[in-house]
Formats: C-alpha cells, structure tokens, sequence
C-alpha cells in the first residue's frame, strides 16, 4: 500500500509519467518521495487512507489543480512545491499534521498559496491565523480562502 516509501530505496515510482491526468487510489497509505515528480498532464489527485507525503511526491506537476488527501498527517520538503495551477487542497485529517520543512512543502516561497483554496478539519481553525481575513495563514503560507470541515 505505498509507493516508493518514505526512507526506502524505491522513489519516484511514476515520475515523468506526462500521459497521467487523474489518480485515485483508494488504498494507498504512503505516497513515496518523488512518486508523481513532473507528471506535467497530472491534474487532479485524491488518496483517500494516505497518511504519508514523500519529498517532492508531486513536485513540478504544473497541471496539478486538486488534492485530496483527507487523512495525511505527515508532509515532507517540496512534496506540492512548483505547482503553479494548484486551486485547491483537502487536508482533512483530525490527528496533527507535521510539515517536515514547513518553508518550501507548498512552493519556494510563503505566498506561492495565494490562489490555494485550503479545506481543513474544524479542530484546526486555532492553526490558523487570520489576523487579516484577505490573507489567512496555516504552517507559514498565505492561502486564498481556508474552510473547515468535520
């Protein structure tokens, strides 16, 4: 039930795969370092038991718009970093979730998020900061809009 697992020797299991558009695997628990690297048609993602992150897991898939993830807890360096198209995420896991690296997992830069929908469980609303509600915070990026869910 992974891909290329964390700390394994087995990374970037369908890197460069640029003919993948869409992918849902429902039993998927560890998305492994590199596994979806520049998939440049990839567009849409959803695991709905991954707990798991790897490294750069989807860095540089420039078509990459959705992610659901509902139960992720843990988030490595680069894992969505250059991922420019990028509209929204769901991250909607109860339990903590650990930003390994939290200054580059989203993209290079804090406000490479801004155009991001971010949809969390509602335990998390006091991680966020909305200081101003144009420019609301979690883990150091900025996001377009953060919604909870149960």
């Amino acid at each position: 039930t992974s891909i290329g697992s964390v700390g394994s020797k087995k990374t970037g299991a369908l890197a460069d795969c640029s003919a993948l558009t869409i992918v849902n695997m429902p039993k998927l628990k560890i998305i492994g370092d590199h596994a979806f690297d520049c998939c440049s048609a990839l567009s849409s993602v959803e695991f709905p038991l991954a707990t798991d992150i790897g490294s750069s897991a989807f860095y540089k898939c420039k078509a990459l718009k959705s992610i659901i993830i509902p139960k992720v807890t843990t988030i490595y360096d680069y894992a969505f970093n250059t991922c420019p198209a990028m509209e929204s995420i769901v991250l909607t896991s109860p339990e903590d979730i650990t930003i390994k690296s939290s200054s580059n997992s989203f993209g290079a830069y804090s406000n490479d998020t801004k155009d991001v929908t971010l949809t969390l469980n509602s335990n998390k609303q006091d991680e966020v900061n909305s200081d101003n509600p144009d420019t609301p915070k979690w883990k150091g990026f900025t996001w377009k809009a953060i919604l909870f869910t149960e």
